[in-house]
């Protein structure tokens, strides 16, 4: 069964609109059967989900250390599917992908 990885601004624990975006996203996403699990990398953001499949990591707010934790995270979870949240995560989406 497919493992998600999103690479957010923020998800769980954030306020705006892309906040509630990206928790409405995943909320649909964790109902369908074909993803076991979804894992969340969010910039900033403190929080829980209240969805067996989610599980958000701790946020990392430097480029860097958001790009250390997502290219270690990639490798050991190996995801199917990365979810890119934002234009500017894209490159480093790509090389995940990759």
């Amino acid at each position: 069964m497919p493992k998600l990885l999103a690479l957010l601004t923020e998800a769980y624990g954030g306020g705006g609109g892309i906040a509630q975006y990206n928790r409405d996203l995943l909320s649909a996403i964790q109902t369908m059967d074909e993803v076991s699990s979804i894992y969340v990398l969010p910039r900033t953001g403190e929080g829980d989900s209240s969805h067996s499949k989610v599980r958000q990591l701790s946020p990392k707010i430097s480029r860097i250390s958001y790009a250390h934790e997502a290219a270690k995270i990639g490798r050991h979870l190996r995801p199917d599917i990365i979810f890119c949240g934002h234009l500017f995560m894209l490159p480093l989406a790509i090389m995940l992908g990759a």
